[in-house]
């Protein structure tokens, strides 16, 4: 965290670790999007990627991640096309039982909320 790491995440991260269980990577100059093979890390436990230049639609299929405790996600550039399905990641939100905090402020999120929420 607060280094100046640049670039893309590797896409297979979550497959080429998937016992990982912190990801700590805020205050850096990441870009991209955030890999859905995150989704594979079923032990994380920490996801803090805020202060990069993330962007794109979040597609982590969060009900994987049982075992979630906080998800930080704060000043990115996250978008989609303000479309239903752009904030779908929020349905898996309810399989993370363990989860207690999620940051979302400063990432430009657009769509319609879920009936799930």
């Amino acid at each position: 965290a607060d280094n100046h790491l640049t670039g893309c995440l590797p896409s297979e991260i979550g497959n080429q670790l998937p016992k990982l269980k912190w990801l700590q990577l805020w205050s850096n100059e990441l870009t991209g999007v955030l890999p859905p093979s995150i989704s594979n890390c079923s032990k994380l436990r920490f996801l803090e990627m805020s202060n990069n230049n993330l962007s794109g639609k979040l597609t982590i299929d969060f009900s994987k991640l049982g075992d979630i405790n906080r998800i930080t996600l704060t000043d990115n550039n996250f978008h989609g096309r303000g479309k239903a399905d752009d904030m779908r990641f929020i349905d898996g939100l309810k399989n993370c039982t363990r989860l207690v905090s999620l940051d979302l402020d400063y990432c430009n999120l657009t769509g319609v909320l879920p009936i799930s929420i």
